[in-house]
């Protein structure tokens, strides 16, 4: 099983030629509202791309929002039963897109940062399964998650974004951390260019800087990296025409755990995640843009048979 304790997002999503400068007015060409939220997304990956059962812990309004993300979560298969409301807002988030497929995000937490501690009483999960954590709650939620985690026994993978302040404590006991290049460039006090320069370094230094089991870093077209006690690696980004990426990142971490709590090794999971990933940039939105895993099997099927190039090219 997997438990997700995270944020739930109605995502404004518009679409933009490019980004706007500071103070600037930009026309956009098409407007969208999609179902997101770092915690949810994951949880939807999980799912869809999994063959465990999907727990999502979170915080939602008493609103139209909330109930549309609770509605999507339990059409991709995840159980809701710890999906509380709040009397705040649900979480949005104000996306814009260009045309390249890149965006810039910013959250507006809502509902996501009313939980208490005690609202974790009943964390679903028990030995061996795991327990998946992102930063759009408040520190002391995750803590306690990881606490009682500990308690049960359950493994659990930390994505530290976005990194900002990170504490010390949100580090303890986590067995797996998987990062982008610049939530590590943050996280290691490293410039961006050295993190993407040598991915496996980075997710060396990472693994070493928090003490956790295992350490991977993602950088888009540059590919994943990962390192663990007795293994390290790197794997190159599958080539695609991006459309939107906003919840690539969250595929992959979705994937990438769905895929250890099967028992399949690091290196297996990432790589297959990392293709889950891909497949999502090429479609627009958040949750309705993560594959399902038949469709991942079939998408490399099919670059496994493309034309290779002549040798020398």
């Amino acid at each position: 099983m997997i438990t997700i304790v995270g944020s739930l997002n109605l995502d404004l999503v518009a679409r933009v030629e490019r980004l706007p400068e500071p103070g600037e007015t930009l026309i956009a060409s098409a407007y969208g509202e999609h179902e997101g939220g770092k915690g949810a997304n994951q949880a939807v990956a999980a799912a869809r791309l999994g063959r465990v059962p999907v727990a999502m812990v979170g915080w939602v309004g008493r609103d139209e929002a909330g109930e549309r993300l609770t509605k999507s979560l339990e059409r991709a298969g995840v159980n809701t039963t710890a999906v509380r409301q709040t009397d705040g807002p649900t979480g949005r988030a104000l996306i814009e897109v260009d045309a390249a497929g890149r965006n810039r995000i910013v959250v507006v937490p809502g509902a996501n940062h009313l939980g208490q501690p005690t609202d974790l009483s009943s964390l679903p999960g028990a030995a061996g399964d795991w327990l998946l954590l992102q930063r759009e709650v408040p520190s002391v939620i995750n803590q306690e998650a990881i606490r009682l985690a500990r308690e049960r026994g359950l493994h659990v993978a930390l994505n530290p974004a976005p990194s900002d302040h990170l504490d010390p404590a949100d580090w303890h006991n986590i067995d797996l951390c998987i990062a982008n290049e610049h939530e590590t460039a943050a996280l290691l006090a490293w410039p961006t260019e050295d993190v993407t320069a040598d991915l496996v370094a980075a997710a060396r230094a990472l693994r070493n800087q928090g003490g956790v089991s295992a350490a991977v870093v993602t950088a888009g077209e540059r590919g994943v990296a990962y390192s663990t006690a007795g293994e390290e690696g790197h794997l190159p980004a599958l080539t695609v025409t991006a459309v939107d990426t906003t919840a690539a990142g969250d595929t992959l971490v979705g994937g990438l755990v769905a895929g250890l709590s099967a028992g399949t090794s690091l290196h297996e999971s990432a790589e297959f995640a990392s293709a889950a990933a891909a497949l999502t940039v090429t479609r627009e939105g958040a949750q309705p843009s993560i594959p399902r895993r038949e469709e991942v099997e079939r998408f490399r099927a099919e670059r496994m048979n493309e034309p290779k190039p002549p040798h020398g090219r």
